[in-house]
């Protein structure tokens, strides 16, 4: 008989993203709901938790991920707006 072995796809999930930063992964959630523009997943598993799909990122998009994290205003380095002209 001829046997197929199949190597399973490696994904990293919103916990592995979370490692990639130091932050929990409720905080990577709260990205995903907030902002529009995060890396959008390679694969999403349903069901879930709560009916919600799984998101899963290939490992070779954490680049990506860091470059949108640093295009965030705040402790990342990117000028805040002035509150009162909307200058950088």
């Amino acid at each position: 008989m001829n046997t197929v072995t199949r190597t399973p796809a490696r994904y990293v999930g919103v916990a592995g993203v979370a490692g990639w930063f130091g932050v929990s992964p409720a905080t990577v959630t709260k990205w995903l709901d907030r902002y529009d523009d995060t890396p959008a997943p390679d694969a999403e598993i349903e069901p879930g938790r709560h009916g919600i799909p799984d998101k899963g990122w290939l490992p070779g998009r954490e680049q990506e991920w860091r470059e949108w994290r640093a295009s965030l205003p705040g402790r990342t380095g990117r000028p805040r707006k002035d509150a009162k002209t909307g200058d950088r």
